[in-house]
């Protein structure tokens, strides 16, 4: 065994070539010669990280992590923790045991759990181990998902009696992919004993062959479970898709705003399983046939959608199957409106009766997640830095009708081409595939405004026929001036015709600023200084005029009282300033 402490601060575990090691707040790393791991934080003030700072790999029962002390975070850092050929594997972390209580304030964060030829021991759990939390307060487990089948009593994150002896914690935002005989995110015996588990927005996918989808079987036995936002897609071959069987015996669990699709065998409940005490559901949802024509639907052995609980509806207590989006939306709460997603929920494709995804699965996919263009032009996004290997857009502007718009599957780069002015949010859905099922999942959006060009500013713009005449505010020299705002003008100088292509000879900073602008550009891009002198700009003779007479396209007159073309294409501005070499160049072309 191992023993790491520090007072507060970062423990860094590092996984190379077979080998674990650690650091201590960025110091030298240490080989972990001997397992488990006790994490011990000295300070009873501050919070111990302890960061995953890559993949790893476990080849032995033994290699797992005890919690020492109270106020530790673990962060996986959504690094993938592997399981190989491990059996009977206890799970990744420890705090309580069947005789010593948890510690209090634990958090375990973004762990990506994934079982290669390993399986769990009775009442374990991939992440944490059985009696998580027993007898202790104040534990949070978030954004977390494991990969590998879960065996009676145990659970795809937390194992059996997990919570106990008035012991407490949250789970938010977990889900697992496995089949399941225990419990798809909490093992049996969740929250006994004066337990209170608290479980929001977390799903699975596997078939339910006893236990629960969400919870184990002989849960919240005189204690308290609330599951809401939840679901399941499994088909459900034993226990219940949410609860287990035999749950709620002299306590509360209460169920609200959970769905399940999966169909339901003879003695099972689309929600919750047989011999079940005092579980309370509430708007809750299933579109699974059962093979028992108008029973357990949404209570095993239960005609009725609400013989505890109400505002529930379930497809086989009312002699059909498969997901309806009206129904649905009659009970589930803060899904999608028309073509506007839910607080809670989130549709795929409001074009099919297809089943919702939790909203709460929101992370950024872009970075940057917006941008601005000033012009009509193909556009592209950078790609999507998540994991999911599939992207598809789902509404513009709350609209499934768009033009234009399109994204790469697998990069998830979005392309606009020619949009005119105006904004377009682009809702995306990255996601993995697991059996033709979304897993590994987030909804958010990228923006890109299309503007008729940068928003002038207020500034005051000299113009004046030369350079010396503008660095020294000649009089003589002096052409006009505009002051509505960063836009530059065109000026009519008379004798040397209209000009508007002008060089930039200083701002009120006094600095030289040697750049060309043109009419109706906004000058530098709106640099913050009040004041701009400009002179005309100057052509190389014959390379402009070579330009200009070598152009194939149609040649328009272009200043009203001059005799000077130039290419509808090349439509620019020139200074009058070499206008008889142009025109002789010009004239001898023609």
């Amino acid at each position: 065994m191992t023993t790491i402490s520090s007072s507060g601060g970062t423990i860094g575990i590092l996984y190379v070539a077979g080998t674990f090691s650690y650091q201590i707040n960025s110091g030298s790393f240490t080989t972990i010669s001997s397992w488990p791991v006790t994490i011990n934080n000295t300070s009873v003030s501050s919070t111990l990280t302890v960061s995953f700072l890559g993949n790893a790999t476990f080849t032995s029962t033994s290699e797992y992590f005890i919690c020492g002390s109270s106020n530790i975070t673990y962060d996986g850092g959504l690094k993938t923790m592997t399981f190989s050929s491990l059996i009977l594997y206890s799970g990744l972390i420890q705090n309580g045991t069947s005789s010593s209580n948890g510690y209090n304030n634990i958090t375990i964060q973004n762990f990506v759990l994934f079982s290669s030829g390993s399986s769990l021991s009775t009442n374990g759990g991939w992440l944490c181990q059985s009696y998580f939390n027993k007898g202790s307060t104040g534990s949070v487990i978030t954004n977390n998902y494991s990969i590998g089948n879960i065996p009676s009593g145990s659970g795809g994150i937390v194992g059996g009696y997990s919570g106990i002896n008035s012991g407490s914690y949250t789970i938010n935002k977990c889900y697992s992919l496995g089949n399941m005989q225990g419990g798809g995110i909490t093992g049996f015996y969740t929250a006994n004993n004066a337990g209170n588990v608290t479980i929001t927005n977390c799903y699975t996918n596997g078939t339910i062959l006893g236990g629960g989808g969400i919870i184990g079987d002989s849960s919240g036995t005189s204690g308290v479970v609330s599951i809401s936002n939840c679901y399941s897609l499994g088909q459900i071959s034993g226990g219940g898709g949410i609860v287990g069987s035999s749950s709620g015996s002299g306590g509360t669990i209460t169920v609200s705003n959970c769905y399940t699709i999966g169909s339901i065998s003879t003695g099972c409940g689309g929600i919750v399983g047989s011999s079940y005490g005092n579980v309370v559901c509430t708007h809750c949802y299933t579109a699974g046939l059962s093979t028992v024509s108008n029973q357990n639907g949404i209570y095993a052995g239960s005609s009725s959608d609400n013989p505890l609980g109400s505002n529930n509806y379930s497809e086989a207590n009312n002699g059909t199957s498969g997901w309806n989006n009206t129904n649905a939306s009659a009970y589930l709460l803060n899904g999608p409106v028309g073509y506007v997603q839910g607080s809670v929920w989130s549709d795929t494709s409001f074009l099919l009766n297809s089943y919702w995804l939790l909203s709460a699965f929101n992370s950024s996919i872009y970075s940057p997640d917006s941008d601005t263009i000033t012009s009509e032009t193909v556009y592209t996004s950078g790609s999507s830095v998540l994991t999911g290997t599939n992207n598809q857009i789902v509404t513009v502007n709350d609209s499934i009708t768009y033009s234009d718009i399109s994204i790469g599957t697998l990069t998830g780069i979005i392309t606009f081409t020619n949009k005119p002015s105006g904004t377009y949010e682009v809702s995306v859905f990255n996601f993995s595939l697991n059996n033709l099922l979304p897993y590994n999942y987030n909804f958010n959006t990228f923006t890109l405004t299309v503007s008729s060009g940068p928003t002038p500013g207020s500034a005051t713009i000299y113009y004046y026929s030369s350079k010396s005449g503008a660095l020294t505010e000649d009089s003589s020299k002096f052409l006009g001036s505009s002051s509505t705002s960063y836009q530059v003008g065109i000026v009519d100088t008379g004798s040397l015709g209209k000009v508007t292509r002008w060089n930039i000879a200083s701002n009120s900073t006094g600095s030289s600023l040697k750049r060309y602008v043109y009419s109706n550009d906004v000058i530098l891009n709106n640099e913050g200084s009040p004041t701009y002198y400009l002179y005309p700009a100057k052509f190389k003779r014959s390379l402009r005029a070579k330009r200009v007479l070598n152009q194939s396209f149609k040649i328009v007159p272009v200043w009203e009282g001059y005799k000077y073309y130039m290419t509808k294409a090349d439509n620019i501005g020139f200074s009058r300033l070499f206008y008889s070499d142009y025109q002789e160049k010009y004239n001898k072309k023609h």
